[in-house]
């Protein structure tokens, strides 16, 4: 089913575990929709979250802090009904509305939690299904006048789950740690890509490959990110540092920006970070910066920030 073209998804990706794709997935989205009330604070265009992971990590973050808990005892469908219902279930039947605390009292972050064992089922069903891989993409574009992102986590396996993200993706967000086995895994989600890129979704992107958990105190492990650095010239991007702060935020139930805001809101704190800086002078996009104007001084938002930073400057020299 064809898709409307302003709506653009981004898959977070990894076929290995514990390289931090739902926190990246997690502070992606909200940091998005907080971009967007920055640029129209009256409309902002809306983000979705949508947790394809059968651990249910995103739900089970989200449900402590973003999303309002008596919601979340309210009767929905799940992103298996998405993928295996023969009627497409209505945003209204599936969709959370995140509460981001410190979002200008906003509301336009919104999500599709998972059921793990609905999820379980839907694995083993949708190879029995009908275009089985495109599900997602299916299900998403009916929902394509409802968002200007939506960002999609996944699972350390690759399976009929992982492939639906992909084929439903525009861009893809590789995390990995920086570690001898977080470095070992990047090929094979790479070598996937090119697979989907070339037999089923020629319009999917490599959008970057996000450092994670990175402690530039370590010297192996600045080795290791130079190396990577070396074999992905065009792709890494600027590491995400290992901060008591990020870690906290998921404990919370939120996003790093909603742990910890900033004292002022608006164009009086625009991003000042020194690398965003140099970064939006390089693609000549500084205005970019007025809207990231609820980014605190502490080193886990700024770093997230500056993941944000890179992804939309990405996103747009790829249009």
């Amino acid at each position: 089913m064809p898709r409307n073209v302003n709506m653009k998804v981004i898959t977070i990706a990894n076929q290995k575990g514990g390289v931090a794709k739902t926190t990246t997935a997690i502070n992606l989205a909200a940091g998005l929709a907080l971009y967007e009330k920055a640029r129209a604070p009256k409309s902002p265009k809306r983000v979705l979250l949508v947790d394809l992971d059968p651990q249910g990590n995103a739900s089970s973050i989200a449900s402590t802090g973003l999303f309002n808990q008596r919601e979340f005892g309210v009767p929905r469908k799940t992103i298996a009904n998405l993928l295996l219902d023969e009627n497409i279930p209505s945003p209204a039947e599936t969709i959370f509305t995140a509460h981001l605390p410190y979002n200008y009292h906003s509301n336009n972050l919104d999500f599709i939690p998972v059921d793990k064992a609905s999820l379980a089922g839907a694995i083993r069903d949708l190879g029995d299904v009908e275009g089985g891989e495109i599900r997602l993409a299916d299900g998403l574009a009916a929902y394509e006048n409802d968002y200007e992102w939506v960002v999609v986590d996944t699972g350390p396996s690759y399976n009929l789950l992982l492939r639906n993200a992909l084929n439903a993706a525009d861009y893809i967000v590789v995390p990995f740690d920086v570690s001898g086995l977080g470095v070992s895994s990047l090929p094979d989600i790479l070598d996937t890509v090119k697979r989907v890129q070339k037999r089923v979704n020629p319009k999917l992107r490599l959008l970057g490959i996000l450092p994670t958990k990175f402690n530039p105190a370590r010297a192996q492990q600045q080795g290791i990110l130079e190396d990577v650095i070396n074999m992905y010239p065009d792709h890494v991007l600027s590491p995400v540092r290992e901060r008591d702060d990020i870690s906290l935020a998921n404990t919370e139930g939120l996003d790093v920006f909603s742990l910890r805001p900033p004292r002022v809101f608006g164009p009086a704190n625009p991003f000042d970070d020194q690398r965003a800086i140099d970064l939006a002078n390089r693609w000549q996009k500084p205005y970019l910066l007025d809207k990231l104007c609820f980014v605190s001084q502490n080193d886990g938002p700024r770093d997230m920030a500056l993941f944000l930073l890179n992804v939309l400057i990405r996103a747009q020299l790829e249009e």
